[in-house]
């Protein structure tokens, strides 16, 4: 529903309950986000953090891009396995400057605890006090790709001109993953977990004309005109294009217009 009353009532009303004291919500905007706008985004954000702070929450939002994919893996079983490597420190290199500007927001230096080890090891007991069996939820941290589901067929989407990779379409990359069964278009209908898409470049490199853009893990047979979309959400470019952080801004209680 795009009322931010209601976005913020249920959002906090869930939060609320669960008696947090500090609270940091990643707030996006951009092509696949709910906020198509920053300006919306801004206001959404404002509204939460001042009635989380009436609420006795210490709240910050940060406003982060979504037009194009965070990451390098996209999916259900792909998201978990790239969620792992950063538990090890080893993700992509904006999903670990989110990781760490969260955790700042909320007064920890997180480098300690990934660097030791106990933030993968917490994860592993999460996993076992909710009903997995140890020896898979050790197994799971240690070589995710032994538990997790692939699907079976890889199709490699590349690129016909040489430049530079300007642009992903988050938007229609995610729509591709739902159509092909990653997501749900009906209540109730199923989900294939092993489908998804690892992304090999990143934007503002140089790439040449049959280079990998990305790699979609997919039953047999899939549908080729989901072979096509892929490829028209890249975006190659005679010019450079530099990206900065994600992160637009951040809001806090100071920032929040009084009503």
């Amino acid at each position: 529903v795009p009322c931010i009353g209601l976005i913020t009532a249920s959002i906090l009303s869930k939060t609320a309950a669960e008696g947090i004291e500090a609270l940091v919500l990643d707030v996006k905007y951009g092509r696949a986000a709910f906020m198509q706008h920053s300006d919306d985004a801004r206001q959404l954000a404002q509204s939460m953090v001042r009635v989380g702070t009436e609420l006795g929450i210490q709240v910050t939002a940060q406003l982060t891009d979504m037009d194009h994919p965070i990451g390098t893996m996209l999916g259900n079983s792909h998201e978990i396995a790239e969620s792992i490597a950063c538990l090890k420190g080893k993700g992509p290199t904006d999903t670990m400057e989110l990781i760490h500007a969260q955790a700042n927001a909320l007064g920890f230096d997180i480098g300690e605890v990934i660097a030791n080890g106990s933030a993968l090891n917490e994860f592993r007991l999460m996993l076992v006090r909710q009903g997995v069996d140890e020896s898979v939820a050790q197994q799971l941290v240690d070589e995710p790709w032994d538990v997790l589901q692939r699907s079976p067929q890889r199709y490699s989407i590349q690129v016909d001109k040489s430049g530079y990779l300007a642009d992903l379409d988050a938007l229609v990359i995610g729509q591709v993953l739902c159509e092909a069964g990653a997501g749900r278009s009906v209540q109730g209908s199923d989900i294939d977990h092993g489908i998804g898409i690892e992304i090999h470049r990143s934007i503002g490199e140089r790439v040449e004309s049959g280079d990998v853009i990305m790699t979609l893990d997919a039953p047999f047979g899939v549908d080729i005109q989901l072979i096509q979309r892929l490829k028209q959400a890249i975006t190659i470019s005679d010019y450079q294009v530099k990206l900065g952080t994600r992160i637009l801004e951040t809001v806090t209680i100071s920032d929040c217009p009084t009503t």
